[in-house]
């Protein structure tokens, strides 16, 4: 292992991003190497710099984190990603699972847990605080109990949530208005929106609502053609 733990930060808060930086600078044996605010600068780095940790804020307005960890992860399967910035009912932290995260802090966590994560993944550890630990659980417990209980759908058929944020969006709010509305974070939101937008198979928001109006899973106003 090498002395010093190259650290690579994504996050497109200049702010956040620069305390981050300056505070792990100042602890022994980790070392910063560079910072990216969006999704093309992050992949070009991780080909190009020597990394072996990246903090990834899980807040960033145009980003989806689990697909841009799955790119990462394919780039460089070597490095380890923490995500950086979790609210306790985050829905979702096991689509970050799924997508080969190594380690989590939530949005209230210390920055001694933030370098202790940083030291744990680094040896190869999955890490995450007690209080992510329980959520992840209870998410599980949750999807175990809804699949227990309810047919099979079709690949179209949404989720409870998903249609609760499709129906949001075809009143027009936008996602951090929906985030607010349902109490849930905005990375939150536009991971039910990234797929809805899969399971209909179509690349815009209009476009969903729509096919929702087709499929009759919205109620077609009187002047909607």
């Amino acid at each position: 292992m090498d002395e010093f733990i190259r650290i690579f930060i994504i996050g497109d808060n200049r702010l956040f991003t620069e305390a981050v930086a300056t505070m792990l600078n100042t602890r022994e044996g980790i070392t910063l190497v560079g910072s990216a605010a969006n999704q093309y600068e992050a992949l070009q780095a991780v080909r190009s710099l020597p990394i072996d940790v990246v903090l990834l804020d899980a807040n960033m307005d145009e980003v989806h984190v689990d697909l841009l960890t799955r790119d990462i992860k394919g780039e460089a399967s070597e490095l380890k990603i923490i995500i950086l910035g979790l609210d306790h009912n985050d829905e979702s932290i096991l689509e970050y699972i799924e997508a080969g995260a190594d380690g989590y802090v939530l949005k209230d966590g210390s920055f001694n847990e933030l370098v202790s994560t940083i030291r744990e993944v680094r040896l190869g550890r999955t890490s995450c605080s007690p209080r992510v630990a329980a959520l992840v659980f209870a998410r599980v417990t949750e999807l175990t109990r809804d699949r227990s209980t309810r047919q099979v759908l079709p690949q179209t058929m949404l989720t409870p949530r998903e249609q609760d944020i499709l129906k949001l969006i075809a009143a027009g709010l936008a996602n951090k208005e929906i985030a607010n509305q349902l109490n849930i974070s905005v990375s939150t939101v536009k991971n039910h929106v990234h797929n809805i937008l899969d399971k209909f198979q179509v690349h815009y928001r209009h476009d969903a609502i729509r096919h929702a109006f087709d499929i009759g899973l919205l109620d077609k106003p009187c002047c909607y053609r």
